[in-house]
């Protein structure tokens, strides 16, 4: 099993620039107390530093953005992906 890699809401700009790279990464979940409370992508951080909305030493509760999509490791994975898919089609994801 891998492990999940994440950043902490309280981390900085930087920390999450710096884990993207190291781990060819687009996105990560930002979490606080053990709860996934947002996201972070590299379009938003690239944006937000050349627009000057935040700088590489903000904390991330300042720069996130929605929570990822999550399921429970129980539920058929079929159904989750059809529903996904239609989503796109549809123009909503």
């Amino acid at each position: 099993m891998r492990k999940l890699i994440a950043v902490a809401s309280e981390d900085s700009v930087k920390v999450a620039a710096d884990l993207m790279r190291k781990h060819d990464l687009s996105q990560l979940p930002v979490i606080k107390d053990g709860t996934q409370v947002g996201s972070i992508s590299d379009i938003t951080l690239m944006r937000g530093l050349a627009n000057k909305d935040f700088s590489p030493q903000q904390k991330l509760k300042d720069a996130m953005e929605e929570p990822l999509p999550t399921v429970d490791v129980h539920d058929k994975i079929k159904p989750i992906i059809l529903s996904q898919r239609e989503e796109c089609v549809l123009g909503h994801g």
